[in-house]
């Protein structure tokens, strides 16, 4: 008893040492008076005891505080957490600071928060109503594809449930909801419930852009039957809001650049695979670019097109593309992974990388930049030491040489002993050696020949049923399993190469109709289009790969029959 009681206790120990505990807010900017949601999350349930909040009191007055916990399991994972829910509510304007928040040895990060003063805010006062709305832009001049936040606020001063709101459709422009989020504000002194809801606008061309009004509804609770089981809804509540307009503007003359990538912020890195210094001719690096920018969607960051050079052949492979949404707007990713192959040894120089962007928050334009670096490539072979070939085409160190000159230069009669007898010993050895060989060789090329056989008529077998994967694929038109099919043909067709992308494929077959219709297909399944409509005959790959395999199979057979395996010392 007392052993599992002692079991428990430290599992329970070794428990609390491995939790997490966080904090989040659902806002970072607010007005004075607004409220505030702050959430305390640790990573496991507890069933007593609080976070340590009485920081929270120099900054912000806390008007609730309560606590939920979840369990859930998933695939044998079983997940637990307890979460603390607090609603704060500024008592000054200004940065302040959610200080670090403690309980039972786990700790938050602290959090900032600008509290707007009421005189300074933009929020536009509606005097004594009940419900209404509430429309803002961030700007009303953007660049062509440039990132509009637009926020509709609904305000109420009665309890209201059922909310929502119709779609926003713009035309020209790609639209993105960002976040929805409630929260409570005292005007005029009466509080007030606000739903909040974020958008990001790209609009698609210059001019004048429209943003429509949307309409809210929900439904006012019953007074009467707010406590009942059953339907408690009294009137239904309908607002609209205002419509906006934005003037749009054409790319700016000052832009350099090839394409317009109009952000808040962008951010080019990269990583390699391995240490540079370690590189070896013919040996694959793999080199990862990544670039991050805030306030675009991932479709507008440009590819990072790297040439081959005298030194260096690139293979690049399929980019990774994210995007993701925050209450200040997009933030996107894309991610180019390319293979480095040296050619040649000795120091090799990679140029410098450059993006050109629009900063819209300081108007002009910039530049991202991974700065150019050198390298040194070592030999696929080091042989070091110097060779000399003797009458008999034995190979002989010239350390050795040297020190037999050296000796034999004073007497002409030794010298011409000690030749006499290497010459012999030679002459014995390779005898010996010559006919040894020649019976291995016989044996050896035998089984050779045997297990080559056997060799090429599996892989016969195994690109014969991969090719006819691959066309049951095609007619079924499932491009997912035919695209791995192919990718299996390559590594069997291509066994050293080893194509990992269908590009690195194209290139090894030499058919730049096939890389075509290859990069058609990567961008029907992994790009980002509006129209998933793919364009491509999917037989006709399956029948270029079939006439291929064809062809490398009768080049092969008459290659065995035109060049049979010779004797390794010819009569």
């Amino acid at each position: 008893m007392k052993f599992n009681r002692l079991l428990i206790l430290l599992i329970a120990i070794t428990t609390d040492s491995f939790s997490d505990f966080s904090a989040k807010i659902d806002r970072s900017v607010i007005d004075v008076n607004e409220t505030l949601k702050l959430e305390l999350v640790l990573d496991k349930q507890v069933f007593s005891g609080q976070p340590d909040i009485k920081n929270l009191s120099e900054n912000f007055e806390v008007l609730s505080n309560n606590r939920q916990q979840s369990f859930s399991s998933i695939n044998g994972q079983t997940q637990s957490s307890t979460t603390w829910s607090l609603t704060l509510k500024p008592k000054k304007a200004g940065n302040l600071k959610i200080p670090s928040i403690s309980f039972r040895n786990e700790s938050t990060k602290e959090i900032q928060v600008k509290v707007n003063n009421i005189s300074n805010s933009k929020v536009f006062n509606p005097s004594n109503q009940t419900i209404y709305t509430e429309t803002q832009v961030d700007n009303k001049t953007v660049f062509v594809d440039q990132e509009i936040i637009f926020t509709v606020r609904l305000l109420t001063a009665v309890n209201l449930q059922d909310y929502s709101i119709t779609a926003l459709q713009i035309p020209d422009a790609e639209v993105f909801r960002l976040s929805d989020t409630s929260y409570q504000k005292v005007i005029n002194g009466r509080n007030y419930i606000v739903l909040e809801i974020k958008y990001a606008i790209f609009p698609n061309k210059s001019g004048e852009l429209t943003i429509p009004q949307l309409r809210f509804s929900a439904f006012e609770i019953d007074p009467r039957n707010q406590y009942s089981l059953f339907n408690n809804r009294g009137n239904q509540v309908i607002r609209e809001t205002q419509s906006s307009t934005i003037d749009v503007l054409e790319i700016p003359l000052s832009s350099t650049s090839n394409y317009w990538l109009p952000s808040k912020d962008v951010s080019i890195s990269q990583r390699w695979s391995e240490n540079l210094n370690e590189a070896s001719v013919g040996e694959p690096i793999t080199r990862t670019i990544i670039i991050k920018s805030k306030g675009t969607t991932a479709s507008q960051i440009p590819p990072i097109d790297l040439e081959n050079s005298e030194n260096l052949r690139i293979y690049p492979d399929q980019p990774q593309i994210d995007q993701q949404v925050s209450e200040e707007g997009l933030i996107s990713e894309r991610t180019e992974v390319y293979a480095i192959v040296p050619k040649t040894s000795g120091i090799v120089t990679i140029p410098e990388i450059s993006l050109t962007w629009w900063n819209t928050e300081a108007n002009q334009e910039e530049k991202a930049k991974i700065p150019g670096s050198s390298f040194n490539v070592k030999a696929e072979y080091n042989n070091t030491l110097d060779t000399n070939i003797n009458e008999n085409g034995t190979e002989i160190p010239t350390e050795i040489v040297d020190k037999l000159d050296s000796k034999s230069s004073s007497s002409p009669e030794a010298l011409l002993s000690t030749t006499n007898f290497l010459l012999l010993t030679n002459f014995v050895l390779l005898s010996i050696i010559i006919f040894l060989l020649i019976k291995f060789s016989q044996d050896k090329q035998a089984k050779r020949l045997m297990s080559k056989q056997d060799k090429i008529e599996s892989e016969a077998d195994s690109v014969t049923n991969v090719l006819s994967s691959i066309k049951q694929a095609a007619r079924k038109n499932n491009l997912m399993d035919m695209r791995e099919l192919i990718l299996r043909w390559g590594s069997i067709t291509f066994p050293y190469l080893n194509p990992l992308t269908l590009q690195r494929l194209a290139i090894s077959m030499d058919d730049q109709e096939l890389a075509t219709k290859f990069e058609s297909l990567d961008n029907y399944l992994f790009g980002n289009t509006k129209t998933k409509e793919l364009v491509l005959d999917l037989n006709i790959i399956a029948d270029t790969l079939s006439i291929y395999t064809k062809s490398v199979t009768k080049k092969n057979e008459k290659k065995s029959k035109t060049n049979p395996l010779r004797n390794l010392y010819p009569n």
